[in-house]
């Protein structure tokens, strides 16, 4: 609890010593391409597709495709995508369902 108040009272400092060097123009970004339109709207549609799925698919499968997903629109191989994102989404569930013991949803591997 404490330690939530300190991180807490050390953001709103940074916050308001920054404040003075934000300006009213820098807020909005003007020079916006179509292909950045395109991918911040790619990765808000997986993000409602992993919130609305991963309780009948199951954290492994969700992860998978966000991640490849990902990867691919950032315009990494396949076969790279894949490996990684395999690797990732095992690497993730490990600290979370076995190290810190989080109850993830288990979907389409509930055997």
């Amino acid at each position: 609890m404490v330690l939530s108040g300190l991180f807490s009272i050390c953001g709103a400092v940074l916050f308001l010593k920054n404040f003075k060097t934000i300006s009213a123009s820098n807020l909005f970004v003007r020079n916006l391409s179509l292909g950045g339109l395109i991918n911040i709207l790619i990765v808000i549609a997986l993000i409602i597709f992993y919130g609305l799925a991963v309780e009948t698919l199951g954290f492994l499968l969700c992860m998978e495709v966000v991640l490849l997903a990902l990867m691919l629109m950032l315009k990494t191989t396949f076969v790279k995508a894949l490996i990684v994102s395999i690797c990732a989404t095992i690497v993730i569930y490990l600290i979370f369902a076995k190290g810190l013991l989080v109850p993830l949803p288990v979907g389409l591997f509930a055997f």
